[in-house]
């Protein structure tokens, strides 16, 4: 059973690794855990005092971003005692192997999950299912479908149509409103891809000598 303790403890631990990785995750009931009741000293506010197993669940790892990423959450978590033991799998871009990874954390036993949802709603299920076994469970920047509360503790977003704003902006500008462009999205359907492709068509439907190839 998930108890308000923990989840202000894992929302906390959250918000710090979000503001270096733009999500993250605390500590949920399942697996072996144990708290002191005391902050400890030195440690950053948001740690919270319940040790935890700690996990972020990729779905694809393979760029110098996500590299970066990951390597900052892991620091995030090394300033936290309470943070006992830190674990990251890579998707490869594969969604069943993105699934599996994160069934595989549950049965681990971790605490708390970050998730970042490459494949969209086609990992929801098995984000649901970490939920309900107790796992604070934190997608971010792709949204997977479902309800914060429901079928996870929140869902940290982007705004990735913004984004395909300001791209189309600085193409009209760098091409002088003429040219040909490739656009390579994630993969099929995830709301990233798709939201940064109608932020850039907002601008570029303005500028017909700007043509998407493929």
């Amino acid at each position: 059973m998930r108890t308000t303790l923990t989840k202000v403890g894992a929302v906390a631990a959250c918000a710090a690794v979000a503001a270096a990785v733009v999500g993250c995750g605390g500590g949920g009931t399942s697996g072996s855990s144990g708290s002191s009741g005391t902050h400890l000293a030195g440690a950053p506010s948001w740690c919270g005092t319940k040790k935890i197993t700690l996990a972020l669940a990729d779905g694809f790892g393979d760029n110098n971003w996500r590299k970066v990423t990951s390597g900052e959450a892991q620091n995030e978590a090394k300033k936290c005692p309470s943070v006992t033991k830190y674990i990251y799998t890579d998707g490869q871009g594969n969604t069943q192997k993105a699934i599996s990874d994160i069934n595989g954390l549950v049965a681990k036993g971790v605490n708390a999950m970050v998730v970042f949802p490459d494949a969209g709603k086609a990992v929801l299920p098995a984000i649901r299912q970490a939920y309900k076994a107790g796992v604070v469970t934190v997608p971010y920047r792709v949204f997977p479908g479902g309800t914060a509360g429901k079928d996870y503790d929140y869902f940290v977003k982007t705004d990735f149509t913004k984004a395909g704003v300001l791209w189309a902006d600085w193409l009209v500008k760098s091409l002088h409103g003429k040219g040909n462009v490739v656009n390579l999205g994630g993969p099929p359907a995830n709301t990233q891809s798709l939201q940064e492709y109608q932020g850039m068509q907002s601008v570029l439907k303005n500028h017909p000598g700007i043509k998407f190839i493929g």
